[in-house]
């Protein structure tokens, strides 16, 4: 019974990391994304 209850709680903090990676990698993509157009849009209205 410990061990299945165990397992259970590590599969909760499991799917928490990958929810929490998740995000933080299309966060940082967004990001990442908005930075290098904004850059190009600055540089083409200053042209």
């Amino acid at each position: 019974m410990k061990n299945n209850t165990d397992i259970e709680k590590i599969d909760k903090y499991l799917m928490l990391l990958f929810y929490f990676g998740v995000v933080v990698i299309i966060s940082s993509l967004v990001l990442t994304c908005y930075y290098y157009f904004k850059v190009d849009f600055d540089y083409m209205i200053k042209k």
